[in-house]
């Protein structure tokens, strides 16, 4: 929740269907609330009809909106809050966690998960955080908000997608679903939402922003009856691309592990063997040439140990796996080597 203003910009007809509810510590509702109540635009569409407490935790509603401050870790004065507001648990809810969850440890953060999934009989959470620390842009990634005082405290134990999506299913989530940012925005925009980003102003540093995307993905957790399942699996099967999902009936009921094929990533891979190890990249544009080599360029990653712009070229025999690496500035004295 934070100072999201979510509610403040949906349309009359949507207010009037939804109940929407944003949860954070009490400390930061009470600065929401007194945002709110010195915009007058705010404030005439927000006017508190009901206030209810627990100590220093405390709900806030019009019976459309409710700000509810409490710390999520104490599911009891949660549940208490919630009841207050006329949260109805049956009704299909979807709840949002951006950049929450891994602040937790990670018992408290399954905590809080499970008490999703006990309380809702009927509802998708979706979760946006970051993933792969090990990396060079990742070291920096965790760093940065280690620095900040806010640790990402559950990366190093879920650190991928795949990982999250075990995760979500292991913890009683009927269908889960996963994508990172940079391919949310390279599959799933429009044209014509592309051509309205690049127009909003000059942007050179593509590579590190894609490389920044790469790190965040969008979790999808789904609650729901056997039928929907179903029908969520098989369209997520049909139309999405650079996806990873899993259904919980696929989990064996023995050991509830997960096997091989569960997980599906609609990328192949060809091992080759070689003596040259290829840079950790991203953001980098690969080319085929003559049907036998492979060109990769551009982009960021690591070069000993530190996350920086790669200057190099790594060129690809396809058919024996061996790899040159190339320095772009003497290009044109190895093209004859090469070829």
């Amino acid at each position: 929740a934070g100072f999201d203003a979510t509610w403040f910009r949906l349309d009359d007809d949507r207010k009037q269907r939804t109940h929407f509810i944003d949860i954070d510590f009490p400390e930061v509702m009470q600065r929401k609330l007194a945002l709110i109540e010195v915009r007058s635009r705010l404030k005439e569409q927000f006017e508190s009809m009901h206030t209810f407490s627990s100590l220093e935790n405390f709900a806030v509603t019009n019976e459309k909106y409710s700000l509810i401050g409490v710390d999520m870790r104490d599911s009891l004065t949660l549940n208490t809050l919630l009841q207050s507001v006329k949260v109805d648990e049956t009704k299909p809810t979807l709840l949002i966690s951006e950049v929450v969850l891994t602040y937790m440890g990670r018992s408290s953060c399954n905590r809080v998960i499970q008490w999703i999934l006990d309380f809702f009989q009927e509802c998708i959470l979706t979760t946006y955080e970051q993933v792969l620390p090990e990396d060079g842009f990742g070291q920096v990634m965790v760093a940065h908000f280690a620095k900040l005082g806010s640790p990402l405290k559950c990366i190093h134990q879920y650190p991928t997608s795949e990982s999250q999506v075990q995760r979500y299913t292991h913890l009683g989530f009927d269908f889960s679903v996963c994508v990172n940012m940079h391919n949310f925005y390279r599959n799933y925009l429009s044209t014509d939402e592309h051509n309205r980003i690049d127009a909003l102003e000059p942007f050179d540093e593509i590579e590190e922003w894609q490389s920044k995307c790469a790190h965040y993905i969008l979790l999808f957790g789904l609650r729901t009856t056997a039928n929907i399942s179903k029908q969520w699996f098989e369209q997520m099967d049909k139309d999405f691309r650079s996806i990873i999902y899993l259904k919980k009936d696929t989990l064996t009921s023995s050991n509830n592990q997960i096997n091989d094929e569960q997980v599906k990533v609609d990328v192949q891979f060809d091992i080759y063997p070689t003596t040259v190890t290829y840079a950790q990249r991203f953001g980098h544009q690969s080319i085929l040439i003559h049907e036998k080599f492979a060109w990769t360029m551009g982009g960021f990653g690591t070069v000993d140990g530190r996350h920086r712009r790669l200057k190099t070229i790594e060129v690809l025999n396809i058919d024996n796996g061996d790899i040159q690496r190339l320095d772009n500035h003497s290009l044109g004295k190895s093209e004859k080597q090469i070829f």
